[in-house]
């Protein structure tokens, strides 16, 4: 049975969804819940291919608009789904003040989906938000104090991650290609580059040497294989389904 647009936003962005409880923001307008929600919902996409979602709410905010429009949209989308990644916990390694955590993912698909413009703007306002007390990081954190403690590298790392993706993407032509290039990338900007960038001021500020604070990170190693592998699948879905021309 075929619900109607009205209908099936109303009850995803209504207190009683609890797709709405999970993912509420409050000081977020509507419009982006209802972005955000509609995309974690499978309905949405099994429908992108078909002209029932073209003539949509999201068809019509997304799809029938101006590239540059789409992507601002989904700057302010991406922006709410790093604060989203940010609610599951970080989780300890114990030999190592620096959690594992959902959002570089986030990050990394800022670059694929949004190009290094577009990109680096939603993380820039994502950590401008944590900046000034927001607590929109992992486990809850926020503040300037962040910044300058054992993560303040790898947040650091992470406002250039979307423009070194971007940028590579463009330069290869890798959204044509296959889907081991664009991994390949991410792997080399969005995994190598963090972790060499949060490596060096977790030397710095936890007086430790560079080579032992380089080892730590490999306990990263195989969840960023993994959160690389899903952001590619998800984003060149994304990409594909919207008919994006980022670069």
């Amino acid at each position: 049975m075929i619900i109607s647009d009205s209908l099936f936003c109303a009850f995803l962005t209504s207190n009683r969804s609890p797709v709405f409880k999970l993912i509420k923001i409050s000081s977020l307008p509507s419009i982006i819940r209802i972005l955000v929600t509609l995309y974690f919902t499978n309905g949405l996409l099994n429908s992108y291919n078909n002209t029932v979602f073209e003539k949509s709410i999201l068809g019509v905010i997304i799809l029938k608009r101006s590239n540059t429009t789409r992507l601002l949209t989904l700057s302010a989308m991406m922006v709410t789904i790093l604060i989203i990644l940010g609610r599951f916990p970080g989780i300890p390694l114990g030999f190592i003040p620096v959690p594992i955590v959902l959002q570089n993912m986030g990050v990394m698909m800022s670059g694929e989906l949004l190009g290094p413009r577009y990109g680096t703007i939603s993380v820039c306002l994502f950590l401008l938000l944590a900046f000034i007390g927001m607590p929109i990081l992992s486990g809850g954190n926020g503040g300037m104090a962040v910044f300058i403690g054992p993560t303040g590298g790898y947040l650091i790392a992470w406002l250039f991650t979307p423009l070194l993706i971007g940028l590579l993407i463009n330069r290869f032509q890798i959204y044509n290609k296959s889907w081991i290039f664009e991994l390949l990338i991410l792997l080399l900007a969005g995994v190598v580059f963090i972790d060499l960038m949060g490596a060096i001021w977790l030397s710095y500020q936890s007086h430790i040497t560079l080579i032992a604070a380089l080892i730590s990170n490999l306990a990263f190693i195989p969840g960023d294989l993994i959160k690389s592998a899903l952001a590619v699948i998800i984003v060149r879905r994304i990409r594909k389904a919207m008919h994006l021309s980022l670069f």
